[in-house]
């Protein structure tokens, strides 16, 4: 990231992620960090998510709840705004399928269709006169399922949009920074610091247009 730039967050859990980032690049991003959920049930799913809503307030972060990331370009309070750098960590719907090759699908269209909205909201050079493209990060696990995804695969069916790079997401580069599932965080039953994540590899893959 640079400074000024504009970043989008979409499926945030407990808005960890949104405040290791604000902190650590001492407010100079442009940061809009958002949840699918309403505001009341982030809190009530993830309790740690008032101190890191409180944090994102003071850096005049803005926070945007009942946000749905296939809708991004319909959505009011963003369809009019470009970014830089759009951002989803560990995409899933979480709706608990047991048939693999149908929560396989589930997954992918999630994805596709985060992927098809999303780009209309990135900056562009040629579009816009920007001064950069913008670029989409989407982090997901590897291994089985998830490698079945084909998240690049299914980048390049949307609009033939291009993987410029991938690697190894490190969730240490982000202090503070904890991995929340979808269904939220209850204490002893739920894995914390990131033990779910560090089993094994996770893999960010960035894409343009």
């Amino acid at each position: 990231f640079e400074s000024d730039d504009t970043v989008l967050l979409v499926g945030e859990g407990n808005f960890s992620f949104a405040a290791s980032l604000i902190q650590e690049l001492s407010g100079t991003l442009h940061l809009t960090a958002t949840s699918y959920d309403s505001h009341s049930t982030v809190v009530s799913k993830y309790p740690d998510s008032v101190e890191n809503l409180a944090l994102l307030a003071d850096w005049e972060s803005t926070t945007l709840f009942n946000i749905d990331a296939t809708v991004l370009h319909k959505t009011k309070l963003l369809k009019s705004k470009r970014f830089d750098c759009i951002i989803f960590n560990f995409p899933h719907v979480g709706l608990g399928i047991k048939d693999q090759t149908r929560n396989i699908q589930q997954n992918q269209t999630l994805i596709s269709d985060f992927l098809a909205s999303a780009m209309h909201l990135l900056t562009s050079r040629s579009l816009y006169g920007d001064s950069k493209d913008g670029v989409i990060y989407i982090t997901v696990k590897t291994g089985m399922p998830y490698d079945l995804w084909d998240v690049k695969g299914l980048a390049k069916a949307n609009g033939g949009m291009s993987c410029l790079r991938s690697f190894v997401f490190h969730p240490e580069a982000f202090p503070g920074y904890s991995h929340r599932r979808t269904i939220g965080f209850s204490e002893g039953l739920s894995t914390d610091d990131n033990s779910e994540i560090l089993k094994r590899p996770s893999r960010t893959y960035a894409f343009t247009v």
